[in-house]
C-alpha cells in the first residue's frame, strides 16, 4: 500500500495505490442482489433501523391524527430522506476512512466545531433532557 500523503482541505490524507473491490474484501466471486442486501447493506440497515424510529413512526402518525391524515405522506418521505442521508455519510466514511466530523474539520475549524455542536444538540442533548425529566418525575 502507498504511503503518500496529499493535502485535502486543511488536513493531509493518505493516498492508497489500490482500493479493493467489495468482491475482494468479502471474498465473494460475484455480488448479486442477495449478496448486496445481506453483505454490503446489512450494517447500514442496522444503523437505519436504529435511527429511523420515534420521529417517523410515532410522532408522524400522532401529528397526522392531530392535524388530519393529509399529513400522513410526510412519514414515508421523512424515513426515505433520512435513509439517503445516513447512507451517504456511510459511503463517505467508507471511501475516506474518516468520521464525518473529521471530514468537516477538513473544510475549516468552524465547520468541524459546527458539526460537533450539531451532534451534541441533535443526539446527546435530547437524551440528557429526557433522563433529567425521568429522574425529576421519579422524585415526586
Amino acid at each position: 500500500m502507498g504511503e503518500k500523503q496529499q493535502q485535502l482541505g486543511k488536513l493531509p490524507i493518505e493516498i492508497e495505490d489500490k482500493i479493493p473491490t467489495p468482491e475482494e474484501v468479502f471474498k465473494i466471486k460475484k455480488i448479486g442482489i442477495k449478496e448486496r442486501l445481506a453483505v454490503l447493506y446489512g450494517s447500514a440497515l442496522i444503523a437505519l433501523g436504529v435511527s429511523v424510529g420515534s420521529g417517523e413512526f410515532l410522532l408522524g402518525p400522532a401529528q397526522s391524527i392531530r392535524y388530519g391524515l393529509i399529513l400522513a405522506w410526510l412519514v414515508p418521505i421523512g424515513a426515505f430522506l433520512q435513509a439517503i442521508y445516513i447512507y451517504s455519510w456511510a459511503k463517505l466514511t467508507i471511501a475516506t476512512g474518516e468520521t464525518p466530523i473529521t471530514l468537516m474539520f477538513r473544510i475549516a475549524a468552524w465547520a468541524g466545531w459546527l458539526g460537533a455542536l450539531g451532534v451534541l444538540v441533535g443526539n446527546i442533548w435530547g437524551g440528557w433532557a429526557y433522563n433529567s425529566a425521568v429522574a425529576l418525575a421519579g422524585g415526586y
